[in-house]
């Protein structure tokens, strides 16, 4: 194996809006994914639709209007950042970047199965690491043709949602679960809640395969269209400069922030909206009506990426303000060790959820499950910060990059931290 000269990023090199920016998009995911991790999915939805108290109703609507798809969309969208970010410095370096990027995203990939197996179904490294393989043609390309296949495949995405939507239009009212479909949704929920709140460590890594084999095909093939279409936009946007050098391009992240900011939220609050109780059923209702707006629905598709690009246009406005930077520079401690974090989120919230920890599972109601999240993410935040005041990666991305690499990189820190 022919072996990189393996050289750590120095803090000079390292751009910190990109790592406040990817310590924000952590915080959606976990608060994202904590549904995920404390209830079956039936459970959660029942939630989510019926309401059954006022805190837990608002905070699956404020979820949605605010973080459902923001924070994965502008995560997957740092990763094809730094993937190309690497490719540059790599190649800058006079080095090869085939041999590093196949061993990296190979890697990326097994990380992702053991994160299956021991840990949790909902991993999207695994579907980050294939779209990374997918994306590596258009890593050379200049910004106008990478804009071009990204404008088409949306394009393609709205087109696509926009004839299921007719076709819908077209039909009576939505029909309604039929009893064997509804009792076997029932015997699903319940052997998840046998499994994973009873079951020990092994019968609980048994059952989460048939978790993930249960929804493999479609969880593979939404997070490998729905990663890549991302990966397109944030690849566009770093060859446009953008985030190389944000202080140069103000007039436009202003624009971005208040067009994204206000266009994402209107089109959250419909997409909330229309899931809420008094909300569907008017729709059952008044069907001959309501379905006339079906069409309408498939626009919203793109709420995720336009609040999303708000979101990181106003963190990157705010963080030209030194006050402002000095504040959001405790984002960045997580955005630097974001792989590592985000894998302990899924140890941290299984051992409080599953039985072979706490056995919370399903004993909670959202909120409180959500606040939970909230205080995990703050205790990462200061541990991320004792960890790199004295080491230089997180051990995940230590052990990411020296296999990468091919040979053990330098993980302890010789001088002080830097920020």
């Amino acid at each position: 194996m022919d072996h990189l000269e393996a050289r750590p990023v120095s803090q000079s090199e390292r751009l910190g809006h990109l790592d406040a920016l990817r310590g924000a998009a952590l915080f959606g995911v976990l608060i994202m994914n904590v549904p995920w991790f404390f209830a079956p999915e039936a459970r959660v939805q029942s939630l989510r639709e019926s309401w059954p108290s006022l805190a837990d109703g608002m905070t699956a609507f404020l979820s949605t209007v605010f973080l459902a798809g923001k924070a994965m969309t502008l995560f997957s969208m740092l990763f094809a950042v730094g993937l190309s970010i690497q490719k540059e410095r790599i190649e800058a370096r006079g080095e090869a970047f085939g041999p590093f990027i196949r061993r990296r995203l190979a890697v990326l990939f097994g990380f992702g199965i053991l994160h299956i197996l021991l840990l949790w179904m909902g991993d999207i490294l695994h579907a980050y690491a294939l779209c990374g393989f997918l994306l590596l043609p258009f890593l050379g390309r200049r910004a106008r043709t990478v804009w071009i296949w990204t404008a088409s495949l949306w394009g393609l995405g709205l087109g696509i949602a926009l004839v299921v939507s007719v076709f819908h239009l077209r039909r009576g009212a939505p029909p309604t679960p039929s009893a064997s479909e509804l009792a076997a949704a029932r015997a699903w929920t319940s052997q998840c809640l046998a499994a994973y709140g009873q079951g020990s460590w092994w019968q609980i890594l048994v059952f989460r395969l048939r978790d993930w084999l249960h929804d493999a095909g479609g969880l593979l093939l939404g997070g490998l269209g729905y990663s890549i279409l991302n990966f397109l936009v944030g690849l566009g946007i770093w060859k446009s400069g953008l985030l190389k050098d944000p202080a140069a391009h103000l007039p436009l992240l202003r624009r971005i922030a208040k067009g994204g900011l206000a266009l994402g939220l209107l089109l959250g609050l419909v997409w909330a909206g229309r899931d809420t109780p008094p909300a569907r059923a008017w729709a059952l209702a008044h069907w001959s009506v309501s379905r006339w707006l079906l069409p309408l629905r498939a626009f919203t598709t793109l709420q995720p990426m336009i609040l999303a690009l708000g979101y990181g246009a106003g963190l990157l406005l705010l963080w030209q303000d030194g006050a402002w930077r000095r504040r959001l520079q405790v984002l960045t401690w997580t955005g630097r060790m974001a792989f590592t974090n985000y894998l302990a989120q899924s140890l941290v919230m299984t051992g409080i959820f599953y039985h072979w920890g706490l056995g919370l599972y399903d004993r909670m109601g959202l909120a409180s499950a959500t606040l939970l999240g909230i205080v995990v993410y703050g205790l990462q935040v200061l541990a991320s910060r004792w960890w790199l005041t004295r080491f230089q990666f997180g051990p995940l991305e230590w052990a990411w990059r020296s296999l990468s690499y091919g040979q053990v990189q330098p993980f302890r820190l010789r001088g002080p931290a830097a920020g």
